[in-house]
């Protein structure tokens, strides 16, 4: 079983890979699962969510991981370490390709919204500026879990490093 320690370690690493604020997943698995590694949710049509990330089989993570990888098991997305994998890749690459199709800057905010209520809602949302209720709610927590929702993930970003704090910080987005 892992640890609470374990589970944020793993986590850090897809932070840095992807290019989200440090603490990012973690926020997303203490929101989706409250780092319970068996966390299991019934969603409409017979679709369920599984583990730390709660990917989606039936139509979200799972089936789009999937379709590259081939076919896996239940067991293989309740592996924690599968599951904050197969989580952090749904976010960090097809979440950021799907708001490459659609122009929409690569925020925080524009993440947390494709991957709480799909991208469907997210492009609802920059048209009339409308988010369901359970999203407003997830990206509220997301900033009480001090993860700044307006900024841009690092990759789609110039940033340099400060030379006295050595912290990096972002200049502006390159279109």
């Amino acid at each position: 079983m892992a640890s609470k320690s374990d589970i944020l370690k793993e986590a850090s690493k897809y932070d840095a890979k992807y290019g989200f604020p440090d603490g990012f997943i973690a926020s997303v698995i203490k929101i989706e699962s409250a780092f319970n590694v068996n966390a299991e949710r019934q969603e409409s049509g017979g679709r369920y969510s599984m583990g730390l990330m709660q990917v989606l089989r039936g139509g979200g993570a799972v089936d789009e991981y999937e379709k590259i990888y081939g076919q896996k098991s239940d067991e293989f997305f309740y592996n924690w370490k599968n599951n904050i994998k197969v989580g952090s890749w749904y976010l960090g690459e097809k979440i950021g390709s799907y708001l490459d199709r659609f122009k929409h800057d690569h925020t925080v905010e524009n993440y947390v919204i494709a991957y709480n209520a799909g991208i469907g809602n997210l492009n609802k949302y920059k048209k009339t500026g409308s988010l369901p209720s359970y999203t407003k709610k997830y990206l509220e927590k997301m900033q009480s879990n001090g993860i700044p929702i307006r900024v841009l993930a690092k990759g789609a970003g110039i940033f340099f490093s400060c030379p006295c704090c050595h912290s990096d910080l972002q200049l502006s987005q390159v279109r």
